[in-house]
């Protein structure tokens, strides 16, 4: 009989070491995990983006009614997409598509934007201001951090 009493002690020791081990594990893993976000999160180009203006081969243009609707939004996993900053598209607006695209930093405020393998445009952080020129066209777009 004693040694059941033992063996009984022995096995929640066991089984208390166990459990205490599993939570500090689940405890590092959690932590190191925030960590590593934390440091996504410092690049300055994540966030939301309001596209303000447009010149086209160094002349200012005005966005139409559609592009002032666009909100540009950079994620912590490095890819972009673009939407309506409305729920109440005006109908007109409702034939743009837009895509899911990756970014890269190059350098210290400059980023590659791609779509699959193809270089879409390039995106220059100058303060607050994001820049973008775009690869095929000679359109440079202004954009300023939502609020």
């Amino acid at each position: 009989m004693e040694n059941n009493i033992l063996t009984k002690r022995n096995y929640l020791g066991i089984l208390k070491v166990l459990t205490f081990s599993f939570f500090s594990l689940v405890l590092v893993v959690s932590c190191s995990t925030d960590n590593e976000n934390e440091s996504s999160t410092n690049n300055p180009i994540v966030g939301n983006w309001i596209l303000v203006s447009r010149t086209v081969s160094d002349v200012p243009v005005a966005l139409d009614e559609c592009e002032t609707l666009i909100v540009l939004t950079v994620r912590e996993n490095q890819t972009l997409f673009s939407q309506f900053n409305t729920s109440e598209v005006p109908e007109k607006c409702q034939t743009l598509a837009f895509f899911e695209l990756a970014w890269e930093q190059d350098s210290a405020s400059f980023y590659n934007i791609t779509l699959g393998t193809t270089m879409v445009s390039t995106m220059e952080l100058n303060n607050n201001q994001l820049i973008e020129r775009l690869s095929d066209r000679d359109w440079v777009n202004f954009y300023e951090r939502a609020e």
